[in-house]
């Protein structure tokens, strides 16, 4: 598995309650590429854990399923926006694929060693860095989920 951290190269939380038009675009750039990265050899097996608005520790996530692209990039949409109240990630049921958001609209992509390496468009106001320590390292790729 390799892991890497798809990134807004501008501010997108201003404080505002809503996404500037540059911000609004870079976060379109990332959702799209994390439907890209995670449908690599047409995998439509998605499902999201999400957490919606203030929870209980103990609540559990709402499952989703997500058939097709557009179904895929609207969630990650909202998963991205830092003036969203929801939380969660995104997981193949068929394979190790995964995503999950920070606050800041960041996506960390877990993809495995033969899928492609996420590239941005040019001036797409986004940044792609390797992140496999993360793997390792951390958790963050391993959130307790819950049976689809």
């Amino acid at each position: 598995m390799k892991a890497y951290v798809v990134r807004p190269s501008i501010e997108v939380f201003d404080g505002s309650g809503t996404l500037s038009a540059d911000a609004d675009r870079a976060l379109r750039v990332i959702a799209e590429m994390v439907a890209d990265c995670l449908q690599q050899g047409d995998d439509t097996s998605h499902h999201a854990a999400v957490w919606e608005g203030s929870t209980q520790v103990a609540t559990p996530p709402k499952v989703i399923a997500l058939p097709d692209r557009p179904s895929l990039v609207a969630l990650a949409l909202r998963l991205l926006d830092p003036n969203e109240l929801l939380g969660g990630d995104v997981r193949s049921t068929v394979n190790c694929r995964a995503a999950t958001f920070g606050q800041d609209g960041q996506a960390m992509l877990c993809l495995r060693h033969e899928d492609a390496t996420p590239t941005t468009p040019k001036d797409a106001l986004v940044s792609v860095a390797d992140c496999s320590e993360h793997l390792a390292g951390t958790d963050l790729f391993d959130g307790g989920w819950p049976s689809v």
